[in-house]
């Protein structure tokens, strides 16, 4: 079984929760096992739509520049890369908390697309660990 550790950036502003956070930043380690070893990485910025400009903290707080997003490809064509680099067989898709899994949520709905039922019959948080 392999475990794809995910961690998202997305567009914030300071003191507010918005549901119009939008991925920026994709990025995974895949492991071989639940012990390791690291097989390989994924890393890909993504170019928001709804709020093009990042705020000044959300810069200051993912180091992300706006550069780095202006040339980013749209989350649907990073979500197929993202895709294709975990492949077929078996994984879990691990996170920090439920924060990632809810963004890639989001954004599918907002993109008009399906979340892989891969991600969701998969998904372990730190939370499941502990337990």
């Amino acid at each position: 079984m392999r475990y794809i550790i995910v961690d998202l950036e997305a567009t914030c502003w300071e003191g507010v929760r918005s549901p119009d956070m939008e991925t920026i930043e994709i990025g995974a380690v895949m492991l071989a096992s639940g012990q390791g070893p690291a097989m390989d990485e994924f890393g890909s910025f993504v170019r928001p739509v709804v709020h093009p400009q990042l705020s000044d903290f959300c810069r200051e707080l993912t180091s992300i520049h706006q550069e780095d997003v202006d040339w980013a490809d749209p989350f649907p064509t990073v979500l197929r890369r993202f895709r294709a680099w975990i492949g077929s067989g078996p994984f879990c898709l691990c996170s920090w908390g439920n924060y990632d899994l809810n963004q890639l949520r989001s954004d599918c709905r907002r993109n008009s697309l399906l979340l892989p039922p891969t991600f969701e019959r998969g998904h372990i948080t730190d939370r499941d660990i502990d337990q």
